[in-house]
């Protein structure tokens, strides 16, 4: 049961990004000029911390490592946007050792307009390879790995140390913090993330901002 309903969840989050992708990127009316706008791409790193369980070795103890990310995406309007995200790395605990990622569908909003944080919460699919540290140690319960429905939910700030007053988009140093849960079977893994990256805001075009005159149909 628990299956079918991530599955409906799933199929109707990645219906609602494609029809966000398939429109326009802002409305007929002119937009403000701001930094985050239009489509984006972003790559980073991120440093992670947490635990796991298994249903019949019990807990795994706490872990710490790092993974790196991918994120592209379109922002929607002045306060959503939509995208995905593919993240992955390792991180080990005193016995263990967990490798893996994950692929989600992210909604990002951003709550004061002219403010650049956001919240960010993301749906998807991931899978980790767990190992002892030590091979001397194996049983025959110990969990192999883990696959099934990934979430997270988080923060974000976008510093743009290179943008002029008034433009559309740009580069930026994007700082973030956020917690993943991956409830697959009879492993549960948590983790938290802090991370930092670089990120790139097309931006929208002349026609769709509200400038000036004389800056409207500047070069």
């Amino acid at each position: 049961m628990r299956t079918r309903i991530v599955t409906i969840a799933m199929q109707t989050v990645f219906v609602a990004v494609a029809w966000a992708f398939a429109s326009p990127a802002a409305a007929q009316t002119l937009e403000t000029p701001r930094a985050r706008q239009g489509y984006y791409v972003g790559i980073g790193v991120q440093s992670s911390g947490g635990a796991a369980r298994d249903a019949d070795v019990g807990g795994l103890g706490a872990a710490v490592g790092g993974q790196g990310y991918l994120r592209f995406g379109q922002v929607v309007n002045t306060y959503l946007g939509l995208g995905l995200v593919l993240d992955g790395g390792l991180s080990r605990s005193a016995d263990w050792t967990d490798a893996g990622g994950s692929f989600r569908v992210e909604a990002s909003l951003t709550p004061w307009p002219d403010v650049p944080v956001s919240l960010r919460g993301g749906l998807g699919l991931g899978v980790r390879a767990l190992s002892r540290a030590d091979s001397t140690m194996e049983t025959d319960d110990d969990p192999s790995g883990a696959f099934g429905a990934a979430y997270s939910l988080g923060v974000a700030y976008d510093w743009f140390p290179w943008r002029r007053a008034g433009d559309s988009g740009g580069w930026s140093v994007t700082f973030s913090a956020q917690a993943q849960v991956l409830p697959a079977g009879d492993v549960t893994r948590g983790v938290a993330l802090f991370g930092v990256g670089l990120s790139y805001w097309s931006g929208l075009s002349r026609s769709k901002l509200d400038l000036p005159l004389g800056s409207a149909f500047a070069r």
